[in-house]
């Protein structure tokens, strides 16, 4: 960043390129696309803006058109946070809201760059046969009923509540669909026992915490499956 700054103030961009690989990239495209995550959220704090403020200064200092498509905007409601989040958001010539709450967020600002509303980027993704998607087949015959638990609530809902409920709901559900198979499923998946960014610690809990009945019918599917499959 600071280089980025520094070579932009003193036009010297093709030089600092030379020197240094992300610049080069920036300075060689034509439109810098941000797929970031949830940004521009008081809820990540400062370091969260931070990281939001450098990608977009970056494309800014290369004088490089700013496409920026979000998995979610906001909240931005503090005054502070609307001033710096408006002075960046200004400066993007497309933004792009996967979410009609992400898209409110946006429009309170009133900003000058296109807004668009879209689906999830995911939707556009092609659908593909491997090993590893056939070892998870759809059974025959029967109602699949698909659960994916989120370690964020786990956290936020003291733990065993969580645990609970969640395998209080599958219970339920194979009673009411005796014919039904559930596949517990890890949305974000890592080998590692961390809860940051992983769900499988809390899929395996949720499994152990059902009745023997309910662990024959359900089914853990957890690996390093790739976003097409």
């Amino acid at each position: 960043m600071p280089l980025s700054f520094i070579t932009s103030f003193l036009r010297l961009g093709g030089l600092a390129a030379r020197f240094n690989s992300v610049l080069r990239s920036f300075r060689k495209c034509d439109y810098v696309v941000d797929i970031g995550g949830i940004t521009f959220s008081e809820d990540r704090g400062l370091s969260g803006l931070l990281i939001n403020a450098t990608w977009t200064l970056l494309a800014l200092f290369s004088g490089k058109p700013l496409i920026k498509l979000s998995q979610a905007f906001g909240p931005i409601r503090k005054r502070w946070f609307r001033f710096v989040s408006h002075f960046l958001l200004d400066r993007i010539q497309c933004l792009i809201a996967r979410g009609n709450l992400s898209r409110q967020e946006l429009d309170t600002l009133n900003l000058q760059g296109e807004i668009f509303e879209c689906a999830d980027l995911a939707f556009l993704l092609p659908t593909e046969e491997s090993d590893k998607t056939r070892e998870i087949m759809k059974p025959k015959d029967r109602i699949l009923l698909g659960i994916a638990p989120s370690s964020v609530l786990y956290s936020k809902l003291g733990g065993l509540p969580y645990l609970h409920l969640m395998a209080n709901i599958i219970e339920n559900l194979l009673l009411e669909y005796s014919c039904a198979t559930i596949w517990l499923y890890a949305h974000s998946f890592r080998e590692e026992k961390t809860y940051s960014n992983n769900d499988g610690p809390i899929c395996r809990k949720i499994f152990n915490a059902l009745s023997e009945t309910a662990q024959s019918k359900t089914k853990l599917v957890m690996g390093d499956y790739s976003p097409s499959a």
